[in-house]
């Protein structure tokens, strides 16, 4: 199976060009020379936010992320909280995506290391960071371009201990279970692909903490056939990992 990534451009047009191409420089991304570059998707600067827009379907609206949309009552109940257990202070998510689990477990008040390897991915979420007016939100993420394996890797990081990795892995199929939109799904696929390492992510994770949680939808079957217990939402499960002992 392969993926079907699209290619991706920033356009470096404008007032925000100068923007634009430091953007393209950080993120490794390449720089839009002509209108028709046979280019599936394009990042853009729009009144000063970044923008993901889809080439091919005029339809769609840009694709902006934006962390300061207000979440609701978070219960106790809740069953990612459950599955991430007590005590638990700082958490990696692993496979960020476009935030949407990120946000919310900054609101449950955990300490966020974010980690996203996709160059689109992580320069959308850079950009929802510089825009964020929400507190909790700045003074608790940590935002890195990176594959979460490197971090987990890196024994000289000067981050603070991670005690919980949390995983939502892209799949060929999905169900109706994520959290984004149909739309926000289908052009997140276009740009990072899939998932294919999620084992390998799995394992890596389980080597350096006591804790991996895992979100599935409810009829996929677990990544590996260990999981210590599993916790279930109306349109999600989330499958809990303890770590390998060396």
């Amino acid at each position: 199976m392969t993926d079907r990534r699209g290619r991706v451009a920033v356009c470096c047009k404008g007032e925000w060009a100068a923007k634009a191409r430091n953007l393209a420089q950080g993120f490794n991304l390449v720089e839009a020379t002509a209108k028709d570059n046979g280019i599936d998707w394009l990042l853009r600067y729009d009144d000063g936010c970044l923008s993901l827009v889809d080439s091919s379907n005029s339809k769609f609206k840009p694709l902006t992320i934006d962390f300061d949309k207000p979440v609701g009552p978070i219960a106790r109940s809740d069953p990612l909280r459950r599955a991430l257990g007590k005590g638990v202070r700082v958490i990696l998510d692993a496979t960020t995506g476009l935030g949407s689990d990120t946000v919310l477990l900054l609101h449950m008040g955990f300490k966020v290391i974010a980690a996203e390897r996709s160059g689109v991915a992580a320069a959308l979420l850079a950009d929802a960071l510089r825009r964020c007016k929400t507190t909790k939100i700045r003074d608790n993420l940590d935002l890195i371009y990176a594959d979460a394996k490197e971090v987990l890797n890196n024994r000289e990081s000067d981050l603070p201990e991670i005690d919980v990795v949390y995983m939502d892995p892209m799949y060929p199929t999905r169900s109706k279970s994520s959290a984004l939109t149909r739309k926000e799904c289908r052009m997140l696929r276009g740009v990072v692909g899939d998932d294919h390492d999620a084992s390998d992510l799995l394992a890596c994770a389980r080597q350096r903490v006591k804790r991996v949680v895992v979100k599935r939808p409810p009829e996929a079957p677990p990544l590996a056939s260990d999981s210590v217990a599993s916790f279930f939402g109306k349109l999600v499960r989330f499958d809990v990992y303890r770590g390998v002992s060396k």
